[in-house]
């Protein structure tokens, strides 16, 4: 350690020690004891970096001299500005760093993350932190969170430009959910008007424009603008069930189909092993397996659990798909929604204005097969509102009993469902030839949750057949319709 700056006077063998000689050198000593004239702690570059732990509280490090102060007080310094040694200049000062201005990093070092604290944690939401791009005009970005007041966070928001852009709660049904609705007409995601043989099917922003993407296993919201899925042909077959995702693509946002399920036949519909769907722990309907993901006749190579499922889609023709809302035979809705659904109803009949039936035997109304609702859930948990509302008579030519049934039948011409309605007389009823009983027959089904397509027809059978009866067809006097949700 280096002696102090200034010199001292040397005096002979002999010199008399007078009180002036005495007090001058003394005067000495304390006139030059100051940090100028003081020894330094810095004979070398080794000397100069050596810094000590100065301990915590509990724990304290005591100095033994000022030398030991200095080492302290050196690596406090080093801590502080997170350099490699304590001298080294910071890249800002504190003012700068606490006003955030400065264009450095701030580094904390230790395994321990910085934790930044209010002492309130309470129902009132408080920001957290806020980034602000500086003077000019700009969007700003913030963190806010909401608690119990139990020292709970339930809530965390994201701001940009002091608007809510993303919510994440603590109910995991409520993190995340796609915001969009599949559609067949671009810009309108509840159609008015019926489409037939769409070759397209849009994602449209509806409750919002985010959607949530996985991401290597993470999930990230993301804006979204409306996304086409191109149905191609051939490699849309006819008459198919394909479910439809939304996958990251190293950034891109696509919209694809999955494979063909195992199995599209009404009334047993299956998904099978390599259409199949999880869901892990964020709560997300997932692909269950590697897909090759589909748009148009582009495809993708999808790893498992990394597409969102939205909804399930169901051809038409070749690479199309149809959504009715007029009135006729073979009437169906091939696009169903798994977020935010809607109600969904679909309306059909016989396009003759009128016919007749003698047989005790089940049969579609009118012998057509193609009087038939075809409706779609790509998940079974939606219920079923099924009801026929026909006009009947029966022109008797005798007083026997008479009775006459229209019904519902699920994927089945020959078994009815639910309850029937009739026209119907006991023998003995004054009824006699040449009169004529009408009825507004009704029959209804509130059919359970089924999963892909069911075809839902109008049936009927007369058990009394002895004379003339008439079923009658068109809008106005024959509706059989269908209401569920997707």
């Amino acid at each position: 350690m280096s002696a102090g700056l200034y010199s001292h006077t040397t005096r002979g063998i002999g010199t008399i020690l007078t009180a002036s000689v005495y007090n001058s050198d003394h005067i000495n000593h304390i006139t030059n004891q100051n940090p100028s004239m003081t020894g330094a702690l810095s004979d070398s570059v080794g000397q100069y970096q050596t810094v000590t732990d100065p301990g915590g509280v509990g724990s304290e490090a005591l100095a033994p001299s000022l030398a030991g102060e200095l080492e302290r007080l050196r690596f406090c310094i080093k801590r502080l500005t997170g350099k490699t040694q304590w001298y080294t200049a910071p890249s800002a000062n504190m003012d700068q760093t606490l006003n955030s201005v400065n264009a450095g990093t701030i580094a904390v070092g230790g395994a321990t993350p910085l934790t930044l604290r209010r002492t309130e944690n309470d129902t009132t939401e408080r920001r957290i932190l806020e980034w602000q791009l500086g003077s000019g005009v700009g969007n700003n970005a913030g963190w806010q969170v909401k608690g119990t007041g139990a020292n709970d966070i339930t809530e965390v928001s994201l701001l940009f430009g002091g608007v809510e852009a993303v919510r994440f709660m603590t109910s995991t049904a409520l993190r995340w959910e796609p915001q969009g609705y599949l559609t067949p007409t671009a810009g309108v995601p509840i159609i008015i008007a019926g489409v037939v043989a769409a070759t397209s099917v849009i994602y449209e922003p509806f409750k919002g424009a985010l959607v949530p993407l996985i991401v290597d296993g993470t999930v990230l919201m993301k804006i979204f603008t409306p996304l086409t899925l191109t149905l191609n042909n051939p490699n849309h077959a006819a008459d198919t069930l394909y479910d439809v995702y939304l996958w990251s693509d190293t950034g891109t946002t696509r919209i694809i189909t999955g494979p063909a399920w195992a199995n599209s036949t009404a009334g047993s519909c299956s998904r099978g092993a390599a259409a199949d769907l999880t869901r892990p722990s964020h709560g997300l309907l997932v692909n269950n397996i590697g897909i090759t993901g589909r748009n148009g006749a582009v495809t993708f190579v999808v790893p498992a659990q990394a597409a969102t499922y939205i909804g399930t889609i169901m051809t038409d023709t070749v690479g199309t798909v149809t959504c009715n809302r007029d009135y006729g035979e073979t009437r169906k809705w091939c696009i169903w929604n798994n977020y935010n659904k809607q109600p969904l109803y679909l309306k059909g009949g016989d396009s003759a204005a009128s016919w007749s039936y003698t047989l005790n035997v089940i049969r579609a109304a009118n012998g057509n097969a193609n009087n038939r609702l075809q409706i779609l859930s790509g998940l079974a948990e939606d219920f079923y509102e099924l009801r026929l509302v026909q006009r009947i008579d029966y022109q008797p030519n005798t007083s026997n009993t008479i009775l006459m049934r229209n019904g519902i039948g699920i994927n089945s011409t020959a078994a009815f469902s639910g309850q029937n309605g009739e026209l119907a007389a006991t023998a003995g009823t004054a009824v006699n030839s040449g009169h004529r009983l009408t009825a507004q027959a009704i029959a209804q089904h509130f059919m359970p949750p089924s999963l892909g397509i069911t075809n839902v027809r109008p049936l009927e059978i007369v058990p009394d057949a002895d004379a003339f009866n008439t079923y009658y067809g068109t809008e106005a006097n024959m509706l059989l319709t269908a209401k569920w949700m997707g």
